[in-house]
């Protein structure tokens, strides 16, 4: 990657330089990754300047600049304005060659730079779930199918009001919120009354010339603007406030049992959102992106035709495996099939099985994150999936914890002191022996939160082959033992 910005760089320069005696001494646009400026105050005390750090030799010189875009790796990117002899000498110092990210956003939009979900921002009109549009603002990469009158923009303005510009194309725009593709799903032909329509926010499917996604177990998911029912199931009713939130979607799971009785219409709901509520948890750990769960719809066929019930769900507090700001991935149909091979399986067998449990664990851990509770939690998933002994468990456990593909033998020992301890809070809570601490909870939550997803990811590495969970666990030692025999590192 460093490479590649050196090279356009280079290019760059050697466009300045041949430009130069033509274009006189005129002022030009860059882009840079640099971490901030620190300069000492009048009392001699450091303060942090919102401007790139440019080495000592380079302090005197001019350049004027937005405010940094604060990125994950710990570093500002920088739009910067220079005059063209300065931004010349500065191209040909190494250290800033290698920082450079472009010479204008648009130029950047254009490029792989890895955090530009993070930097491009737009206005559109976005549809709610009465079917009127709202205004949206938010990050470039969370626009959705069905969004309208877009327009891009970017953060920070020099001084004077004066903002860099970001000129985009309409086949640009495209590229990232796909028009309303074609229905390929015949209205007649799909039954309202088989199916939990659950109203989805947070992620979306780039479907090419389709306008839905068949997943396992006979569901289905469409995109909010090419649901085929639109009309006779969401329209119809008066919605409440809460209903005007945004959606991406709606992802229809078969109702298994099905019936009119309470009961079975009862069962045949919880378990739709126990699937759904998996399906969740996997496209975060797949993409990251924040799924929403906003309500469901039950429809039921009577002599005067369908009656549909929608139940807005309260917005309840739940902590989301993410490490960046944007709210919304995209990714292919191929993704979310996958998910749903895993979450939708109706009849799970073999190690799947204790991964549906884990799923379950680890969903429920997350809507009470503050809580006691979570630890016990998260370590019931680990458990479902590492653990076949009825003695001893921490002990077996933490073992098979050791033989995880990311782990290592000089990493043994303090893992296996974190694991103590977090079992050990387990332990407290679940038996009242005492009340934990709130430093104590949290480095169990924190320990357990990260273990059991390193534990459910190798699973999901190893699906959908036919192993055991007795075959996973011995895997996991031998490899454990396999590292001790070559010594693959001694402890210090």
């Amino acid at each position: 990657m460093s490479h590649d910005w050196l090279s356009r760089a280079r290019r760059e320069l050697e466009r300045l330089q041949s430009s130069f005696e033509t274009s006189g001494f005129g002022y030009c646009d860059f882009i840079v990754e640099a971490e901030r400026r620190v300069e000492n105050d009048l009392d001699g005390d450091p303060r942090i300047i919102d401007a790139p750090a440019l080495p000592s030799h380079f302090r005197g010189m001019y350049v004027s600049n937005i405010p940094g875009i604060a990125l994950p790796n710990g570093r500002f990117l920088f739009y910067c304005r220079a005059s063209r002899a300065d931004t010349i000498t500065l191209l040909l110092e190494r250290e800033i060659a290698a920082r450079f990210r472009g010479a204008s956003w648009t130029e950047l939009f254009d490029s792989d730079y890895e955090w530009w979900p993070l930097i491009f921002e737009a206005e559109a009109q976005r549809r709610t779930l009465a079917g009127d549009y709202t205004h949206w603002r938010g990050k470039f990469a969370e626009l959705q199918p069905g969004d309208r009158s877009i327009t891009p923009y970017v953060p920070g303005v020099f001084a004077g009001d004066e903002v860099p510009t970001l000129t985009l194309s309409d086949d640009q725009i495209r590229k990232f919120v796909p028009e309303k593709p074609s229905e390929d799903v015949n209205p007649s032909h799909f039954d309202p009354t088989r199916f939990v329509l659950f109203l989805v926010d947070g992620f979306g499917v780039d479907l090419g010339s389709r306008s839905s996604v068949e997943l396992r177990g006979g569901a289905f998911w469409w995109p909010a603007s090419g649901f085929p029912l639109e009309s006779q199931i969401l329209r119809p009713h008066t919605l409440s406030r809460d209903a005007h939130q945004q959606f991406t979607g709606v992802l229809a799971i078969p109702r298994i049992p099905r019936g009119a009785d309470r009961d079975k219409t009862l069962g045949a709901l919880q378990q739709a959102q126990v699937r759904a509520k998996r399906l969740r948890l996997l496209i975060n750990l797949f993409t990251g992106a924040r799924v929403q769960l906003l309500g469901d719809v039950f429809a039921d066929e009577h002599q005067h035709g369908l009656s549909t019930q929608i139940a807005h769900y309260h917005r309840l507090p739940y902590e989301f495996a993410q490490r960046s700001d944007v709210r919304q991935s995209r990714f292919p149909p191929s993704v979310l099939v996958r998910a749903s091979e895993i979450a939708l399986e109706p009849t799970p067998k073999g190690l799947l099985q204790y991964v549906h449990r884990a799923l379950d664990s680890i969903e429920l851990a997350r809507t009470v994150y503050d809580s006691p509770m979570a630890v016990v939690l998260l370590w019931t998933a680990i458990e479902a999936i590492v653990s076949t002994e009825r003695t001893e468990i921490i002990n077996s456990v933490t073992m098979n914890l050791m033989g995880l593909p990311n782990q290592t033998l000089r990493a043994a020992v303090p893992l296996w002191e974190a694991s103590k301890r977090s079992y050990g809070t387990r332990s407290t809570i679940v038996h009242s022996f005492a009340i934990p601490s709130d430093r104590d909870l949290r480095e169990a939550r924190d320990f357990a939160s990260v273990q059991s997803d390193l534990v459910l990811r190798h699973a999901l590495d190893v699906l959908p082959s036919d192993i055991s969970r007795d075959e996973l666990t011995r895997a996991l030692r031998h490899r454990v033992l396999s590292r001790l025999e070559i010594g693959e590192a001694k402890p210090e």
